[in-house]
């Protein structure tokens, strides 16, 4: 089997969309099957993977999305999908690369990551119902299929196999997630000063860039590897999102890497976590530095967190949620061969 994963965000940059495409056509490989990711983008495309041309940034849901939307490049787009047996289409209300695939005639599966705003899910519902309707409709969430006004597959977001070191360092925290406002890292820092008072061999790791501070390390954008690397070494991992997290892949990824959890109470988190995360109000910098500090200062309830959310996390490995996809793909294949028989 071909499958053709459709990314409509730039393959240029990091991102959610991006890495649960990578991870499934990784594993599909790993399987014996063909994938082919396709998106915008005009960097060097790796083995298996066609940049179709330059992403345009778009703000929305408190972040900027790079698009593809130039319409002459729609001839190239659906010439290296020619091939594919199925396709998996992510985001597929988002310009452009969606809207072509949809109509492209070839057996497809959907795929809706995000929560999106209010004001905006008119409009997404609108493009939904222009499509023609593919054989599966999937999202990652409940937050994500209630969006859509109909019953949709949940299949969660995949966690690839972490990579990380089994030693905790004394004192330090985590934090992965873009420098963008709804990420709550503004809330963390203001936190962190009665953080080290309490626990003055606390140290703070971010994944952004920015000016170092007591007791701050700013590693700017990391790989897969590094971002394991500090995961497998946190004594605890926060996840202090403020609003329009669908899912929380970050915390699922912390909890596979063991690091015990402070979280939002959001119900994307809520419902990725259960009970294993520590939960505290979203944009509440008092109360999330006290349960950082409680935390810190509990050897016991650290090794509870961390084996709660191993546990938890073995639903999001990516053999797991691939299972249930390529069920989909070989439906949708075989739904395809009645309809032209």
């Amino acid at each position: 089997m071909k499958v053709g994963l459709i990314c409509p965000y730039s393959l240029d940059v990091p991102g959610g969309v991006q890495s649960q495409v990578g991870l499934l056509a990784d594993e599909l490989r790993r399987r014996g099957d063909e994938a082919l990711v396709v998106g915008p983008g005009e960097g060097t495309s790796e083995a298996g993977e066609i940049r179709v041309g330059r992403a345009v940034g778009m703000p929305g849901n408190g972040s900027v999305a790079r698009l593809l939307i130039h319409p002459l490049l729609k001839r190239d787009f659906l010439a290296a999908l020619n091939e594919c047996d199925v396709l998996h289409v992510h985001e597929p209300t988002m310009p452009a690369l969606g809207w072509w695939a949809a109509k492209s005639g070839l057996p497809q599966v959907h795929t809706y990551h995000a929560d999106v705003a209010p004001s905006r899910r008119w409009l997404g519902r609108s493009v939904r119902a222009a499509l023609p309707k593919p054989s599966y409709s999937t999202a990652v969430s409940a937050v994500a299929a209630a969006n859509w006004g109909s019953e949709l597959t949940l299949v969660p977001n995949a966690v690839g196999p972490p990579a990380i070191s089994r030693d905790r360092v004394p004192g330090r925290v985590v934090l992965v997630g873009r420098d963008e406002r709804r990420k709550g890292i503004q809330v963390l820092l203001e936190a962190w000063p009665v953080v080290r008072k309490e626990v003055p061999h606390a140290e703070l790791h971010l994944t952004i860039r920015g000016p170092t501070q007591p007791g701050v390390v700013k590693h700017g954008t990391v790989t897969e590897a590094k971002k394991w690397e500090l995961l497998g070494s946190a004594e605890v991992a926060v996840a202090p999102a403020l609003f329009g997290e669908s899912f929380g892949l970050v915390v699922a990824e912390a909890l596979a890497a063991g690091a015990p959890l402070v979280m939002s109470d959001l119900k994307a988190f809520r419902d990725v976590a259960g009970s294993a995360g520590v939960v505290v109000p979203a944009g509440d910098s008092t109360a999330l530095g006290a349960a950082v500090v409680a935390l810190l200062l509990d050897k016991e309830e650290r090794a509870f967190r961390s084996e709660t959310g191993r546990a938890t996390a073995r639903r999001f490995r990516v053999s797991e949620v691939l299972t249930q996809y390529r069920e989909l793909y070989q439906q949708a294949i075989e739904q395809a061969v009645q309809q032209a028989g």
